[in-house]
């Protein structure tokens, strides 16, 4: 009988380095604009910035409602930036994928970082999910 190797993800790791760069990327906003922006995702579309790994397709449909198609292009930009930096990957935007599919390529990237034991990046997103997960 052929033996798998079960490997264990920590998909909260994933979730809290999303939630991080959502938060540093929407933070450059201003604080004023952040708490807007957060309070109107929550009661007018029941999303926290929590939830957009587990629902992206929800959580870019508020926050583009929220701020509109264009403010939105934007913001999206940054927190894919921020978030593939933290995974030690490089954002190159296509015009053929939206918000979400990105995250769900960036999931796919995490599970290959945490699969390779020597990846130099594994350490790095552990870390960075670690300091708000402790």
């Amino acid at each position: 009988m052929k033996r798998t190797r079960f490997i264990s993800f920590r998909w909260e790791e994933f979730d809290e380095i999303l939630f991080i760069a959502i938060d540093e990327s929407i933070s450059l906003l201003g604080e004023t604009v952040k708490e807007t922006l957060v309070f109107l995702l929550k009661k007018q579309f029941g999303i926290e910035l929590k939830d957009a790994s587990k629902k992206p397709r929800e959580f870019i449909y508020a926050f583009r409602a929220v701020l509109g198609s264009s403010g939105s292009k934007v913001i999206e930009d940054l927190i894919l930036k921020n978030l593939y930096a933290k995974l030690g990957y490089a954002y190159e935007k296509s015009g053929e994928k939206d918000f979400y599919e990105y995250i769900e390529e960036a999931k796919r990237i995490f599970q290959s970082i945490k699969r390779e034991s020597s990846n130099p990046a594994r350490e790095r997103i552990q870390n960075i999910a670690n300091t708000r997960l402790a």
